[in-house]
């Protein structure tokens, strides 16, 4: 949902609601090209773990081996229950 940054200031209550109400994102533009984006909270934590992990080369090789073990069969997922109990 594009908004240019004169309608973002006005309505900047309302689009918060909307953006925590339903984890949309609303595109602010100015001059008609995209300059910022209004996100969650949640989403924005989301999205920063999500490239916290992406750029740790050795975490990612472990996914990678993790994934490729599984659909091998050489290894199996545990619920948290089972892990802890």
């Amino acid at each position: 949902m594009p908004v240019t940054v004169s309608a973002a200031k006005k309505e900047l209550h309302r689009l918060v609601g909307v953006v925590q109400g339903n984890g949309k994102t609303v595109v602010i533009t100015k001059r008609g090209t995209p300059a910022a984006v209004l996100m969650s909270y949640a989403a924005y934590e989301s999205l920063r773990e999500t490239a916290l992990v992406s750029s740790d080369g050795s975490l990612m090789r472990d996914i990678r081996r993790g994934l490729r073990d599984l659909r091998a069969k050489k290894a199996r997922l545990y619920t948290l229950d089972e892990l802890f109990s």
